[in-house]
């Protein structure tokens, strides 16, 4: 459950992947023509490859090739120029592909990365990250010798929004001939134990305290045992009580793949299969297109292939008042950003109907989705596995002794302690992840998962069959990863990891398995959006085990220099003082048909914006669009919500707030106070309100998936 900025810094978060491998010169200009399945480009002068997603063109020009999106919105030109840096070969690459463009980057534009291996160095320059124009240019080049690949990147925001994975492929299959990668399909791993337990938890403690995360917990499973389980740090930030491996804390998103699993056991028994319509299991279910709503089986409400996007806004806000079958209902307004199978689209509500209606299916109660829920999962997948300690129960979290206390991030970039409450708003989304777990149960789940879908006592829980087809890839996310079903399966260093990570408004976790050499990792933390934390250790156990240098560390600290750069420049955005005349027109309640009702109102000096189940006090920005008002919302678990005001060309005050996930504006309308207006807003898709980035810890809107 992560939110992730992919529209500033599209490139930035998209470097990581772009590895090494086979990349040449480029023939006269030709037609584009279309490609109706993921195909290669491969150089005529053999000097690199690149991807063409699905229902992308490929246009050949003198001396460089364009690919373009299906709905011609967005362009990627692939060149390689000589230069001595990157900066320079770049600069060289617009000569050619636009000679009028001044390729000069504007202050602060020009970013060094760390680089692939075998890459002498990285740059992205980013010319205009599309909070004015609504069109993002950037630039990545990647430099051997004195060849520098490049990748340009352009298109509007609303497109790199729907098409994120499609870019992400083309960014991460982008290869270099000649670079060579480390390859460790049929190599052994060490046994986790001695010095590696030593080197490990070292790393583990420094982390921690570089991400000023609270608690963690760790558990290692290899060869069908627990090899290692352990806590880190305290369960709330002031106290003395310790993180253990029994230490209950939410796995966010990690919970996808239980419900999966769940699904599976359906499977077996005949309930249903993996390709039946969801409208033969539940028939009121339905989305904005009939003929869709016929198509789409169970199978594709958990692969993230639809093209349905996702709309967390819309749980987080209606936490007070939303069901589960509220949220199914609501998939009938949902609209597709692209074709049904295209590219992958995270979408929560998706996995939690499936999971909803599967439960009802296995139980006969469609009356109360989630009670069918709790008891289906508890009876099939955590009774049989022996998973005593995960639970969808928050009393029973509520008087457990050894809970963690989920902590969000505020605008001073710490983290605080936040009400156990908070987390309920994902209720009504549960099978998608709403679970508390530990990390000794997960890790027997981990081993059940290893074992082909037989528990740590040896009980077959689900079939090798059924639950092998959880692991199967059914949309790309990258060029190198997929998602399967609540799985994302993808390859370490030839290896292939199947994996998930989750984020609540409080907790992160992650858990990743090899499950062709029986080793496996799950890490739970007690902060929101941990995830460089979590990640982190995850990676340094593979290099550990395969006696590899500590490289992902680079990437890590890089994560960390940004994040400082990016408080520096949010605290440098605040105004010192709120002007309280300028808001006052502005108080009220307002409404959003997607959304439901919002209250802004002054609480002595401080201007607050109340959502019903949460509210925070804003902080004023010194410099907002003409005519409009900005705000950032200062506390968890709101922190970082970007709030505009302003008044339309009709004159009728609006306040608008915007997802950092999908750069999606919503705009709200008063109901209540000066100049009211009964008309109902709508969300729309607009250009992004300028959304500072935080990291480390980051202080984000809450997203319910990663």
């Amino acid at each position: 459950m992560r939110a992730r900025r992919i529209l500033t810094l599209l490139l930035v978060c998209l470097w990581m992947a772009a590895g090494a491998g086979p990349m040449g010169s480029l023939v006269a200009a030709q037609p584009a023509t279309p490609v109706a399945g993921d195909q290669i480009y491969e150089d005529p002068d053999g000097r690199f490859s690149v991807p063409v997603p699905m229902n992308w063109t490929v246009e050949t020009r003198e001396g460089f090739i364009v690919l373009h999106d299906p709905e011609d919105d967005l362009k990627v030109t692939v060149i390689v120029a000589t230069g001595s840096d990157a900066e320079s070969g770049i600069a060289a690459a617009w000569e050619v592909v636009d000679p009028e463009f001044d390729p000069t980057p504007p202050p602060g534009s020009v970013q060094t990365l760390p680089s692939a291996q075998g890459v002498e160095e990285t740059v992205v320059i980013t010319y205009d990250p599309g909070t004015a124009s609504g069109q993002v240019k950037q630039a990545l080049g990647q430099r051997v010798g004195d060849q520098v690949y490049i990748l340009i990147f352009e298109g509007s925001v609303q497109a790199a929004v729907r098409r994120a994975a499609q870019i992400n492929v083309i960014a991460s299959g982008f290869t270099i001939t000649g670079v060579s990668q480390v390859d460790l399909s049929g190599v052994t791993p060490r046994r986790f134990e001695g010095e590696l337990v030593t080197t490990f938890e070292a790393y583990v403690e420094d982390l921690m305290r570089r991400m000023e995360v609270p608690g963690m917990s760790v558990a290692i499973v290899q060869d069908g045992q627990i090899v290692y389980a352990n806590g880190f740090g305290v369960t709330e930030l002031g106290g003395e009580q310790a993180v253990t491996a029994d230490t209950m804390m939410m796995i966010g998103s990690v919970g996808k793949s239980l419900t999966t699993m769940m699904m599976a056991t359906a499977v077996d028994d005949g309930v249903f299969i993996w390709d039946t319509p969801v409208i033969d299991l539940y028939p009121t279910f339905a989305v904005a297109d009939e003929e869709l709503t016929r198509r789409i089986t169970m199978r594709n409400m958990v692969c993230a292939c639809t093209g349905v996007p996702r709309r967390d806004f819309e749980i987080f806000f209606n936490a007070g008042t939303l069901t589960p079958e509220m949220m199914i209902a609501s998939l009938r307004d949902f609209e597709f950003y692209t074709g049904f199978g295209e590219t992958f689209q995270y979408s929560n509500q998706m996995v939690a109907a499936a999971g909803f209606i599967a439960a009802a299916a296995i139980t006969g109660n469609a009356a109360d989705l989630e009670a069918a829920y709790e008891q289906a999962l508890s009876e099939r997948v955590l009774e049989p596995i022996g998973m005593t300690r995960t639970t969808l129960d928050f009393d029973v979290v509520a008087s457990d002794a050894d809970a963690a206390v989920p902590h969000g991030a505020n605008l001073n970039f710490e983290y605080v302690p936040i009400p156990i409450e908070v987390e309920t708003s994902l209720l009504p989304i549960a099978p998608a992840g709403v679970h508390w777990s530990t990390a000794n149960d997960m890790a027997r789940y981990l081993i059940t998962e290893i074992q082909r879908g037989v528990s740590p006592d040896g009980n077959r829980v689900v079939s090798e069959a059924n639950l092998q087809e959880t692991w199967q890839p059914q949309v790309e996310v990258d060029a190198e990863t997929s998602y399967g079903l609540g799985w994302l399966v993808g390859t370490y260093k030839g290896v292939r990891i199947i994996y998930h990570n989750g984020n609540t408004n409080g907790f992160t976790s992650d858990l990743a398995f090899l499950p062709d050499v029986g080793l496996g990792i799950v890490v739970l933390a007690n902060a929101q959006a941990a995830n460089p934390l979590t990640e982190g250790v995850r990676h340094r156990l593979l290099e550990l085990v395969y006696d590899l240098p500590a490289e992902y560390d680079e990437t890590i600290r890089f994560v960390e220099e940004q994040g400082k750069k990016n408080q520096e420049e949010t605290r440098a955005q605040l105004a010192d003082t709120l002007d309280k005349e300028a808001l006052i027109p502005f108080l009220g309640t307002y409404t959003n048909s997607a959304l439901g009702v919002v209250e802004l109102r002054l609480e002595g000096d401080a201007a607050v914006l109340d959502i019903g189940e949460f509210q925070s006090t804003l902080r004023q920005l010194k410099e907002s669009e003409p005519g409009a008002i900005g705000y950032l919302a200062a506390d968890p678990p709101l922190t970082g919500l970007p709030v505009l005001l302003r008044v339309s060309e009709s004159g009728e005050r609006m306040l608008s707030v915007q997802s950092p996930a999908t750069a999606e504006t919503y705009d709200f309308v008063p109901i209540f106070g000066p100049a009211a207006s009964p008309s109902a807003g709508t969300p729309v898709a607009a250009t992004p309100i300028a959304t500072p980035e935080a990291s480390t810890p980051v202080a984000a809107t809450p997203e319910s998936g990663t």
